[in-house]
């Protein structure tokens, strides 16, 4: 199962490709370009999933970023066929 993982940031958006347990960082885009470039991407290495970090507090809150995030893998998901996920990255 090859999968993509996205960390979404304000002004820049980290990807990275996995399969099994190891996942290798393959680009940092634009965020005004990302959507675009992680569908490509996951178009091209037949992807089967797509996991958005999902940043909370340590205590599980809801922060500003949280919201952004959750936004962010709205978005995606109305371009893609792809079961688009949140992964909690507390502590990672």
């Amino acid at each position: 199962m090859i999968c993509i993982g996205v960390d979404p940031g304000q002004k820049r958006v980290g990807i990275t490709l996995g399969q099994g347990e190891l996942a290798i960082g393959i680009a940092t885009v634009d965020r005004a370009t990302a959507l675009s470039e992680i569908l490509n991407i996951a178009d091209e290495k037949s992807a089967t999933r797509i996991y958005v970090g999902k940043p909370s507090s340590l205590s599980g809150g809801e922060t500003k970023s949280t919201a952004d995030a959750a936004e962010f893998a709205r978005q995606l998901q109305t371009f893609t066929s792809i079961p688009v996920f949140m992964l909690d990255e507390r502590l990672t």
